[in-house]
C-alpha cells in the first residue's frame, strides 16, 4: 500500500479530516511503520512549538549588540550638550532682543527686493513677529507680577527667568524620560 503524504497524517494529527478518511488514515498509520514515524515527528514538533524553549544568549553578545544598537552617551556629556544649547539659546536670544529692537535688520532686507532675500526676509519677520510676541508676554507677566506681589523686575529678567525655567525644564524631562529609557534598553 502506498504511505500517505505529509497533508494527510497533518490533518490525522490536528482531527481535521473527516470520518471516513480518519479511520482509513489511522489504519494505515498502525500498519505502515515509515507513516508511523512520521507522525511521531509532526508530534514532538508541535509539542516543541507549543513549547518553545528560549536559550538566553551569553552576556556578552546581548552587550554588544545593544551597545551597537544604543551607544552611550555619558551622563556629563550629556549635560554638556544641553548647556551648550541653553548658551546657543541665550547668545540668539540676545542678539534678536538688540537687533530686533532697532529693526535694523527688516530695514537692510526691505532696500533689497529680490527673491532670495524675500524669502530670507520673511523669515526674519517671522522670527521679529515671535520676539514681538514673547516681549508681549514677558511685559504681561511682569506686569502681573508688579501687581501681585508688588515686585518691580524688568521684563529682560522676567525673560531670563523664564528661559532658566525653560532650561531646567528640559534638562528635568531629558533626565527622567530619556535617559532611564535609554538605561532600561541597555541593561
Amino acid at each position: 500500500m502506498k504511505c500517505l503524504s505529509n497533508e494527510k497524517i497533518l490533518g490525522y494529527l490536528e482531527k481535521s479530516l473527516n470520518n471516513v478518511e480518519y479511520s482509513l488514515t489511522r489504519d494505515h498509520i498502525l500498519s505502515c511503520d515509515k507513516c508511523k514515524s512520521t507522525l511521531r515527528n509532526f508530534e514532538l514538533l508541535e509539542g516543541v512549538l507549543e513549547e518553545p524553549s528560549l536559550i538566553e544568549p551569553p552576556g556578552e553578545i546581548e552587550k554588544y549588540v545593544m551597545a551597537k544598537l544604543f551607544p552611550k552617551f555619558s551622563h556629563v556629556a550629556s549635560l554638556v550638550t544641553l548647556i551648550a544649547a541653553s548658551f546657543m539659546l541665550l547668545i540668539a536670544g540676545i542678539y534678536i532682543y538688540f537687533d530686533f529692537a532697532n529693526d535694523s535688520m527688516i530695514q537692510a532686507f526691505q532696500l533689497t527686493k529680490n527673491q532670495a532675500t524675500s524669502i530670507i526676509s520673511s523669515i526674519v519677520k517671522f522670527v521679529s513677529l515671535v520676539f514681538s510676541s514673547l516681549f508681549a508676554i514677558f511685559k504681561a507677566i511682569n506686569t502681573l507680577l508688579e501687581v501681585l506681589l508688588n515686585i518691580k523686575i524688568g521684563v529682560e529678567v522676567t525673560g531670563l527667568i523664564f528661559a532658566f525655567i525653560l532650561i531646567m525644564l528640559s534638562y528635568l524631562i531629558y533626565n527622567k524620560v530619556f535617559i532611564k529609557i535609554r538605561d532600561s534598553r541597555q541593561n
